[in-house]
């Protein structure tokens, strides 16, 4: 798959994190007084780059990094777990995402593209 080869993944992340950064950016220019939480909600492959920004987030060495922490991740339908597993990368029952971020996997046990990240 395109997003599995090296040099395409960091330049897909790196294309996201900037969008989002714009984003958020634009938002707080028109709404200066703004202090509530910041969630993302990612789709399908959306929810596979969102999750492998917020890791590489706690990363000190990573060049991809937010600028703020966000509250909550959702994925929906997501193929996390296909991808961390075909990679041989299965995360530890102990795993947390960066900044405290909670994450929820939302999926149905009939999605063929939707995979389970916990055991």
């Amino acid at each position: 798959m395109f997003y599995m080869q090296a040099g395409k993944r960091e330049e897909l992340l790196a294309v996201v994190l900037s969008g989002i950064e714009a984003t958020l950016a634009r938002f707080r220019m028109h709404n200066p007084e703004f202090a509530g939480d910041i969630v993302l909600v990612g789709h399908s492959l959306g929810g596979v780059i969102l999750f492998e920004l917020m890791r590489q987030s706690g990363v000190p060495q990573r060049s991809i990094s937010l600028s703020f922490n966000p509250a909550a991740l959702f994925t929906l339908g997501s193929p996390i777990g296909m991808f961390l597993h075909c990679a041989d990368d299965m995360l530890a029952p102990s795993f947390e995402l960066p900044g405290g971020t909670r994450y929820y996997n939302v999926f149905h046990p009939l999605d063929p593209v939707a995979y389970r990240i916990e055991p």
